[in-house]
């Protein structure tokens, strides 16, 4: 709340919860003396918008999510291709899975700690919130997707954990 005495205005400017807001304390800063000048009949400085900080934003989410899709939607590709590729394929899953299991189980474990809870990070970010949520659930779904094609594609190849395939045994017992 600030007081603008020359011209008998006042203003009170409301964030979210526990200052918990996502735009840095400068650009609210910023915003509080550009409401201020703006009242005192002035043009308020030039500074960095809120239109910039919010694209900037935007464009991560849009990032994020993109490659999220992305590697949900190449899943039946990479499959096919995990069959035929040879060499460090455990150790290229096993990075993957990094950004699709690990991360996200993080975050769901991180976001309480931080935040105090998860209502109260939905509280405090409305938008971003449900869209994390869709987010880290859709890259586990996708983790656990692919855990289990590695699996079965193993199995079916007969495949052991270092990517050499056993010797081919016969069929029927050898009578010599």
């Amino acid at each position: 709340m600030f007081i603008e005495p020359q011209g008998q205005w006042g203003a009170v400017m409301l964030t979210n919860a526990a200052g918990l807001n996502p735009l840095p304390e400068t650009a609210l800063e910023n915003l509080r003396v550009g409401i201020a000048s703006m009242l005192a009949g002035n043009v308020p400085p030039s500074s960095p918008n809120l239109s910039t900080s919010y694209l900037i934003i935007d464009s991560v989410v849009l990032l994020i999510s993109i490659l999220v899709l992305v590697s949900l939607l190449r899943l039946p590709h990479w499959n096919r291709k995990f069959g035929q590729r040879r060499g460090h394929r455990l150790l290229r899953v096993g990075l993957r899975l990094i950004w699709e299991l690990v991360l996200p189980v993080v975050l769901l474990l991180s976001v309480p700690i931080m935040f105090g809870s998860w209502s109260e990070f939905l509280l405090t970010f409305p938008d971003l919130g449900p869209w994390l949520i869709v987010t880290l659930a859709v890259l586990i779904v996708t983790a656990i997707t692919r855990v289990v094609l590695v699996v079965l594609a193993l199995r079916r190849k007969g495949v052991d954990s270092s990517g050499a395939i056993p010797p081919v045994q016969s069929a029927t017992p050898s009578l010599t």
